[in-house]
Parts: C-alpha cells; structure tokens; sequence
C-alpha cells in the first residue's frame, strides 16, 4: 500500500499524504517518504511541498502501534531508524521542504512539518505535541520546537500537551503564514515556484548559512532519541499506549484517543 503521491511541476513537486480513516503515518510509509524524497533529490527538484490529500490532516500523528510494538521488543512495520534518515531528507537535500498544513498535525506529523523550511498553515489547522499523555516525548524533531520558541513556552506546549490553533502558531514563530483553508496548497506551491526561479548556487548558499546557526541542535537530537527509548521502555508508556491505540481499534475519534491514553484504560 503506498501512502504518498507525487505531483511533478517542473522544477518543483507536491507529496501527498493519506492513510485513511484517521491519516497516522507508520514506519512503512516513513521509509517511503524517505524514498521519495531521495528520488526527488537526484532528479534536481528546487522544491518540494509536503501536504495531506486529505484537509482533515497533514499527517495526523505517527502510529501508536509502531511504538507499542518497539515497547515490547517486537518488529514494527518497517525500519524505525527511517525517521532520522527521513528527516534528514528534508533538511540536507537540494530542495527547500515547505510544508503546506491543513487538518491536523499532532506528534509526529507536527516533527515533520518543524523540519520543513517553510511552513504554510489553514486557519482551522490544529498543531499539537500530545506525546506526554501517553508517557512519551517527541523523539526526532523536538529539538527544532527548542530552537524557536523559549524554554517557558517549550515546557506549555510539551507538559499540557493541548492542541494550539494557526494563529498560536504564527504568534510563536512556529510558522511562516496563517490562510484560508481553500488557500494553503496555492500558497506553498507559488512559494515553491518562486524559489525554484532562484540562482540555486545563491538558494543553497543561503540555506547553508541559515542551518549553520542552530548551535547545539545536534546534541539535542541525540539526547531526544535517548530519552525516548528510556520512556518507551516503561510498563506505565506500555498501558498508556495500549490504551490510547484501542480507542481507535473501538471507533474512537483523534480528540479521545490521547485523553484515553492518559487515563491508561
């Protein structure tokens, strides 16, 4: 089953995401965005925009039974070390990533879109880190919420772990514009266009000494990862897990399922 779609535009691209009914993202389609995005990279793309195909989700989170799976020692469905690598995709390819967001994105979709260059938001979009409901943190991207907002509003986000609206966001830093809904794929698309008319030595050189300024950014990420598999490893993560993934076994709603998680029955 493939998760993304690819729209060529000449010298830019459009990723679609969708992975119907609730749009979470596992390990398999991690590793195929990864792919992609390695293609992209060899064919000199200038630009690539990252969206949902559906407006109810960019990517709504990654899926909790992945994680399950890595608490209990088990495989999951595919290589888990694809999250760095795919990331890393996004920051070091030729192409600047710009992430054109509608819906949700909670968790993992939101690491997603933080590692985006440019980030292109609807005025209905739900951001949010609901990881601490269910006993864990932000393990791949957390450091980049650290290098943008400061360490008072980091902890709000992380600890209260509630969904924050477009234009929090914009207020924040978090992202570059707030648009009707109707508008974020044409935004992002004409922002891709306009930098892919760039001298790309002159776009490359600007990116080089944008990323060279994010100081401790490496140590964070390998610290991140660690705590990670500190808590994915505790039996109360494990019940919390399990519990927040059975709400969606049973029908239940994105809004129920961290809030299940939390109560860990």
């Amino acid at each position: 089953m493939s998760f993304w779609t690819v729209e060529d535009d000449g010298a830019t691209a459009t990723v679609s995401f969708a992975n119907p009914p609730h749009h979470v993202l596992d390990h398999a389609g991690v590793g195929e965005l990864e792919s992609i995005l390695g293609q992209l990279d060899r064919d000199g793309y200038r630009a690539v925009v990252l969206t949902g195909a559906d407006p109810s989700a960019f990517v709504a989170h990654a899926d909790l039974r992945d994680i399950i799976a890595m608490a209990a020692g088990h495989a999951t469905s595919g290589d888990p070390g694809s999250w760095p690598r795919m990331l890393r995709r996004i920051e070091r390819s030729s192409f600047v990533t710009i992430a054109a967001i509608s819906g949700r994105a909670w968790g993992g979709g939101l690491e997603i879109a933080l590692t985006c260059g440019i980030r292109v938001v609807g005025e209905s979009a739900s951001l949010r880190f609901p990881e601490a409901m269910i006993g864990i943190l932000p393990a791949v991207a957390g450091h980049r919420l650290l290098a943008t907002v400061p360490e008072h509003v980091a902890l709000e986000l992380l600890l209260l772990a509630e969904p924050f609206s477009a234009q929090d966001a914009l207020r924040l830093g978090l992202v570059n514009a707030v648009v009707s809904d109707d508008d974020v794929l044409d935004r992002a698309r004409a922002m891709a266009t306009r930098i892919a008319s760039l001298p790309p030595a002159t776009v490359d050189a600007i990116r080089d000494m944008v990323s060279a300024s994010r100081g401790e950014e490496k140590a964070l990420r390998v610290r991140q990862q660690d705590l990670f598999q500190h808590l994915v490893a505790l039996p109360a993560t494990a019940a919390s897990l399990t519990a927040a993934q059975l709400c969606y076994d049973e029908g239940g709603e994105a809004s129920d399922v961290f809030e299940r998680g939390l109560r860990g029955v």
